[in-house]
């Protein structure tokens, strides 16, 4: 029974099911069959889709150096780039080209 059915022997309510059916009178295998039937096997566990991070980070050595390298500039360059994007992003909002 456990390795033959091993969904309802692990089952309790399947199990107890098919314990009544055979008491019944009803063959074994066809008392399987029924209480499969009612109780289904679970579903076998998938795997997740690896995310795009993980995937860059197991890329290996070889496939990485094919990504954009970032520039070393110091924390004042790099506030200041960022503040000149602000400042040109809202000088958009509040004269929009037409």
């Amino acid at each position: 029974m456990k390795s033959e059915a091993n969904d309802i022997y692990s089952n309790d309510d399947a199990f107890y099911a098919f314990s009544v059916l055979l008491t019944g009178g009803i063959d074994p295998e066809d008392a399987v069959s029924m209480v499969r039937a009612k109780f289904a096997p679970p579903e076998p566990v998938r795997a997740e889709p690896v995310p795009d991070a993980m995937e860059l980070m197991n890329m290996g050595p070889g496939r990485t150096a094919s990504t954009n390298v970032s520039d070393n500039r110091s924390y004042k360059d790099i506030m200041d780039s960022m503040r000149r994007m602000a400042q040109s992003d809202e000088a958009q909002f509040y004269n929009p080209r037409r």
